[in-house]
């Protein structure tokens, strides 16, 4: 019968568009999820959550930065000027432990890496998987379907149709970085700035807003930091030939003083996992605490973000083999860090944030 006809008509026109549209997607491939670029050879698509398995599978090197925004400034090449070999920085903000857990199983599958840099953020070891909108842990785990459905977004069809709104130049020293973004340099130099900004900026304004409280009055729930540690961490710690540079951020002092009443809950991750690596010779763990930069407010955009500088402090502990938090001293540093916080004042702090309305 005639629907019939048209039905087989109508199938067969859609099976011939998606199989062209497939086609188109998979000879552009602006991500490189599929091939090495064939267009985009000099350019990078700035979401790394999703770039990373392209720089991952594509570009040579055998080392990895890859944490938050607290690494987003550090420089791989001075890594791989100081510490040996050729390292990239994958870093993404707020990347959580799975995530960095999908891209570095991906990556140790798929390279010979010598090294991996990662961040230990304390908030996270409190967070499950709480971005999945925004992270396909099917795409590392080399899903078909997982390639083709990232393209299937309103920014993915805009750049198989060769716009470059989201694209930039390719780098892979620190392709993320804001060390030179006027918007974050203003408010370094002092806690003045924090103010003067607090109308301008989200950040500035977060961090006064919380201050306004002498103690965070949020109790956060770490339950779960035995199964990130667990299932997120120790399998990639198997790899015996990589060595692993785990580095704790070191937030400023300002920031523990009004988390205090969190203070231990946020240090047991530490000590649960300085334990379940006390024997692993490819683990190595960094903890900044002890040094007086820590109080410097100077150094800090807000409570938790510190100036490049720091970043390089990083780079030379581990090439020094210095600031090393291990089994044997980690209840030490954690109990003088914790009595120095107690000591510390931050009542100017709160008196000047309460001012602001």
């Amino acid at each position: 019968m005639l629907y019939k006809l048209f039905i087989k008509i109508f199938l067969a026109a859609a099976m011939l568009f998606s199989s062209v549209l497939l086609g188109i997607i998979y000879i552009s491939d602006p991500y490189a999820l599929f091939h090495r670029p064939l267009w985009h050879k000099d350019l990078m698509y700035d979401n790394l959550r999703i770039q990373d398995y392209g720089l991952i599978k594509y570009e040579d090197f055998d080392g990895i930065i890859l944490g938050s925004s607290m690494l987003e400034n550090s420089s791989a090449d001075e890594v791989s000027q100081k510490i040996g070999g050729q390292w990239v920085n994958l870093s993404f903000s707020s990347a959580r432990f799975y995530e960095k857990f999908s891209v570095l199983n991906f990556a140790l599958r798929n390279k010979k890496l010598r090294g991996v840099i990662m961040s230990l953020d304390s908030y996270h070891f409190a967070q499950l998987h709480d971005t999945k909108e925004t992270f396909d842990s099917e795409l590392y785990a080399d899903s078909l379907i997982a390639k083709f459905r990232i393209y299937f977004t309103d920014r993915g069809i805009a750049s198989v149709c060769g716009k470059k709104k989201h694209f930039m130049a390719k780098d892979l020293n620190a392709p993320l970085d804001w060390r030179n973004s006027p918007q974050h340099i203003r408010r370094f130099g002092g806690f003045a700035n924090w103010i003067k900004y607090y109308h301008q900026d989200e950040q500035a304004k977060d961090s006064l807003d919380k201050l306004k409280s002498v103690r965070n009055p949020e109790k956060y729930i770490y339950s779960d930091y035995r199964k990130i540690v667990d299932n997120e961490l120790m399998p990639l710690f198997r790899h015996k030939d990589t060595m692993f540079y785990l580095l704790i951020p070191p937030y400023s002092a300002l920031f523990w003083a009004w988390e205090l009443d969190n203070f231990d809950e946020m240090m047991a991750p530490v000590a649960y996992l300085i334990e379940q690596t006390k024997d692993l010779p490819n683990v190595k763990i960094y903890w900044l605490y002890d040094e007086d930069f820590v109080f410097d407010i100077a150094r800090y955009k807000d409570l938790t973000h510190y100036d490049a500088g720091i970043n390089t402090l990083m780079t030379e502990a581990i090439r020094n083999g210095s600031n090393i938090i291990n089994a044997g001293n980690y209840q030490s540093k954690i109990a003088r860090f914790k009595h120095k916080i107690n000591h510390f004042d931050i009542s100017d702090f709160t008196a000047q944030a309460q001012k602001i309305f």
